[in-house]
Parts: structure tokens; sequence; C-alpha cells
């Protein structure tokens, strides 16, 4: 399972951050969502060490967590007292490559074409340097035979 992180800041109407708000992330049909508190997947707790199903916003409205991503989940926001305040449809959406239609060029993926011709240049040098020490072992007297 691999995990990624969402991060944000839960806000009122005129930008200052809520706290103590809680946000979960379900499925379509309104299962939860498991959320961990880091990349190797221990589960989020409450003050208590309670495990609970939700990241808490700090003091200043951010909240943090690691989860896998999927079709269909929506994120919600509840305030303090346990009312829902949003809910955000399709949120995991964003985040999932594989559900995105029709084919991608290669070339619309900004910064790609260059990494991969860097990457296929230092393979061919690597292989390069590779049989020149191979040929430089084999020949006669260490150097290059010409």
């Amino acid at each position: 399972m691999r995990l990624i992180q969402h991060s944000d800041i839960v806000t009122n109407g005129r930008g200052c951050g809520l706290a103590d708000y809680r946000v979960r992330v379900v499925t379509s049909e309104g299962n939860i969502v498991p959320l961990f508190a880091d990349p190797s997947g221990t589960p989020l707790s409450d003050g208590e060490s309670r495990i609970v199903d939700y990241a808490s916003t700090d003091a200043k409205g951010h909240f943090a967590f690691y989860w896998q991503p999927a079709f269909g989940q929506v994120l919600q926001v509840c305030n303090c007292r346990g009312s829902m305040v949003s809910s955000t449809p399709g949120f995991g959406d964003s985040f999932v490559l594989a559900n995105l239609a029709g084919c991608l060029p290669l070339s619309r993926v900004e910064g790609l074409e260059p990494a991969l011709q860097s990457t296929a240049l230092k393979a061919d040098l690597q292989a390069l340097v590779q049989r020149v020490t191979a040929l430089e072992a084999t020949s006669p007297g260490g150097g290059p035979n010409v």
C-alpha cells in the first residue's frame, strides 16, 4: 500500500484558520477511509492516544494526513461540535492517475522528455565507460588497444 500526504488549512470566510476542526475521507458510499499519521501507516490518534478516523486542525487551522487515494472519495470537514461544514465530492479523483481518460502524450508532461533524454544519455555514457574499462583491462600494458 502506497500512502501519500495531503495537508491544507481550514479557514472561515475571512481567511482565518479554524482550530479543532475534524477532517475525514469517506468513499462515495459513505464508508470511512483509513487515515494515517505518517507514510509507514501509523494510525492517527487523539490527545488521549485513542485511534481516530479523522485528522484534527491545529491552532492555525492546519491539518495533515496520509492515505491511499481512490476514485470517488469525499473529503468532509466537521466543526468542533461534529457538525459537517463542508464536503468535497470527488476529492480522491485528482490524486489517482489511473482514472484519467484517454491518452496523455509524453510531450504533454512538463519536463519529462528532457528527464528521459538525460537518463538515456547517462545510461549510454555508463555503457561506454564500462566498455572502455573492459578494453583497458584486457589490453597488454593496461592502455587502450589501438
